[in-house]
């Protein structure tokens, strides 16, 4: 149990301040989700931000993510530096 306390403190340490960090990131936009030729053109590693913005089609954000996610996970996009769902993430929301 002291190993892991120990790991946890030094943990604690690496990431203090960390929360400001992220506070001070901008993004800057690119595209809307639909522009699939700009989005085509983006073959970096990085963060992505993607806003949600419901159209009225659906009810929540479950339903949404659902019809999202087969698009976003295309084999078209698979290996291009393109972010993936993470599912354990996705069931939290």
């Amino acid at each position: 149990m002291d190993k892991i306390k120990k790991i946890d403190d030094e943990l604690t340490a690496i990431f203090n301040g960390f929360g400001a960090i992220a506070d001070d990131v901008v993004f800057t936009e690119i595209c809307e989700l639909s522009d699939k030729d700009k989005i085509r053109e983006q073959n970096y590693p990085g963060i992505y931000k993607i806003d949600i913005k419901n159209d009225g089609n659906h009810p929540d954000f479950q339903s949404w993510i659902g019809e999202f996610i087969p698009l976003w996970e295309h084999e078209d996009y698979k290996k291009k530096f393109t972010p993936n769902s993470k599912k354990n993430a996705l069931l939290n929301i």
